[in-house]
């Protein structure tokens, strides 16, 4: 299992902060500077060797300090290495952070997605029937339609259409519209103004603003 990019982030900061501290007490126990301890005025009056006091002078030099100082350059040198690398973590951790949230938007887009189109399928497997019922009642007798019963039918037809457009389907609005190749399918081409729809043969129908099927339709022809 992976820790968060917040978790690694505070591991390696910790990290970073303990080896520091850990540098730091080396330091103190073998300091790169250690203060001088100058001979008193009244050396030979106390009876102490001056040359006996420069030679225990942590600051005199000799092969004690030499290795000090090397040790410390090479402190130094891994404080440095490890400044890098935790710079690295970092900016691999926030170049991770930016993908994560990245690839949570594009699932989110597509859980939408996949909300608003699961009927897509089911809605163009209707259509053919909706055409059928709306022929119908374009065709209907004028002596049949104020009967109860076809007044029943386009009750119920307007109903059916009420639940599908609920659903995010509408008829694309075509009749007198300008051609618009991304939402009519033109079949034929008549006298009339140049790209004006004259006429529809199949209405066309989009979900959420995405066409499912172009309207059929006769456009002019600007003759």
């Amino acid at each position: 299992m992976f820790l968060p990019v917040d978790d690694l982030l505070i591991l390696l900061k910790i990290h970073y902060n303990h080896t520091v501290s850990f540098l730091i007490v080396l330091m103190i126990i073998d300091p790169v500077d250690p203060p001088a301890h100058p001979l008193p005025d009244d050396a030979h009056e106390a009876g102490l060797d001056p040359a006996t006091l420069t030679e225990n002078d942590p600051s005199a030099p000799g092969p004690g300090n030499d290795l000090t100082a090397a040790r410390i350059a090479l402190l130094e040198a891994k404080i440095i290495d490890l400044e890098v690398q935790v710079q690295k973590f970092m900016e691999l951790a926030a170049r991770s952070q930016a993908e994560l949230q990245n690839a949570k938007l594009r699932m989110d887009k597509d859980a939408k997605d996949i909300r608003q189109y699961a009927s897509e399928a089911i809605l163009l497997k209707l259509l053919p029937t909706i055409d059928n019922f709306q022929r119908a009642f374009q065709h209907l007798p004028e002596e049949l339609k104020s009967h109860e019963w076809i007044k029943g039918m386009l009750a119920m037809e307007q109903d059916f259409m009420k639940q599908v457009t609920d659903l995010g389907m509408k008829k694309i609005e075509s009749l007198g519209q300008q051609v618009d190749p991304h939402r009519h399918e033109v079949v034929t081409v008549g006298e009339g103004k140049e790209g004006e729809i004259l006429e529809v043969f199949e209405d066309g129908y989009e979900l959420h603003g995405k066409v499912i099927r172009p309207a059929k339709v006769k456009v002019g022809g600007g003759a």
